[in-house]
């Protein structure tokens, strides 16, 4: 990246390409998207991999049996490798929350355990008071996506 006269930074086209991409996939926008993983690069921590479904057809015998999400007293089964959180109706949980992006968070499994993942979202995700971009997820753990509380059940 190169700065222009102004003081802008200039992402190459081809990579502004690949980021509007990457960023409707997510159902967010390239902007949020870019100054997400720019904050964590002034950060000085190394940005993470962008989340992928790791397959397991070797599980370990300590991998969750089942993985629900809950808001309130509805609990929700996590069914699929890419368990996709958001406001959008293509979601596999859709939450009725303005705060929310149309494809907020996922919930993907790595090495047989869950794991929370932000999809560049705006308003971001919380576990209590900090923002995460990935989190492992433990039985009982409480995020905040918006202004929804979800709690996860690890059986």
């Amino acid at each position: 990246m190169a700065e222009d006269q102004d003081g802008n930074l200039r992402i190459p086209e081809s990579l502004w390409e690949q980021l509007v991409t990457l960023a409707k996939d997510r159902g967010t926008d390239p902007y949020s998207l870019a100054l997400l993983w720019l904050a964590d690069a002034v950060a000085g921590s190394d940005p993470e991999p962008s989340p992928r479904a790791v397959p397991s057809s070797s599980a370990p015998a300590s991998a969750p049996r089942r993985v629900t999400v809950a808001i309130g007293n509805v609990e929700y089964v996590v069914s699929t490798s890419r368990f996709i959180i958001g406001r959008g109706s293509s979601c596999d949980l859709s939450l009725d929350d303005e705060a929310v992006d149309a494809q907020h968070a996922s919930v993907e499994l790595e090495d047989g355990m869950p794991h929370l993942w932000d999809l560049g979202s705006k308003s971001g995700v919380y576990y209590g008071s900090q923002r995460v971009r990935r989190k492992a997820i433990a039985d009982r753990d409480r995020f905040r996506l918006g202004s929804t509380e979800i709690e996860f059940r690890v059986r």
